[in-house]
Formats: C-alpha cells, structure tokens, sequence
C-alpha cells in the first residue's frame, strides 16, 4: 500500500475516493445500550433458565449461555468467566432499566452448589 493510501486510510477509515472523513456524530443518542454478565456460583450446571424468554423481549439485541448443563463452572475471578450474556438496546434510559431488571430477573444458571447465579 501507498504511504498516502495507508495515511488516508488511517486518518479517515476509508481509502482514497470514499468520502472526506466519518460520518457526523448524531446530536443524542439513537438507541441506550446495556449489557448484562450471567455470573455463577461454582459447581455443576443443574440447569440454565431464561434464555427464550429473554430473547423474546423486545430490547434484548442478543442473549447466550456459555455453559450446558452438567458443565462445571469454576470459581470467578474475572467477566470473562460468565456463563452467560445479554445486550440490550432500548429506545428509552427507562426501557434500557426495565429491560435490564427483566433480565437479571430471568437468565439464571443453577449449580449444585447454590441456587442463583444470574
């Protein structure tokens, strides 16, 4: 590549030809995003419960487990540990909330060693 591409392509994001910079930041914000860490207790998985309805709502942008029951999940020590996830985006701070609530309510993984973890 050119030095004056890979400059341009740099600065800008977008090779030669393809407009003069990004796109305008938007005034406010068009969606409010959250993101929720389905954090277990250690043990073996007894189940994972949740998961259809949370993606049934309609804010959830994505929801998974990472783990099956009769996994063993470890004790925690980072995020990246989770069993589980969830993105929201809402198009209200009070949508983001109640969606938030619902589910932290709703994804749950049981071990063998407590009931919670969600």
């Amino acid at each position: 590549m050119l030095p004056d591409v890979r400059h341009r392509l740099v600065r800008t994001g977008r090779p030669p030809g393809h407009g003069h910079g990004p796109p305008p930041a938007p005034e406010h914000p068009t969606r409010y995003a959250a993101s929720h860490f389905v954090i277990s207790d250690p043990g073996k998985v007894i189940s994972t419960d949740g998961l259809p309805e949370v993606l049934a709502h309609p804010a959830v942008v994505d929801a998974a487990f990472k783990i099956t029951p009769g996994d063993t999940v470890a004790p925690t020590s980072s995020s990246l540990q989770r069993t589980g996830h969830a993105i929201i985006a809402a198009d209200t701070p009070e949508e983001r909330e109640e969606a938030l609530a619902f589910v932290r309510e709703t994804l749950k993984v049981r071990t063998e060693a407590g009931a919670g973890g969600g």
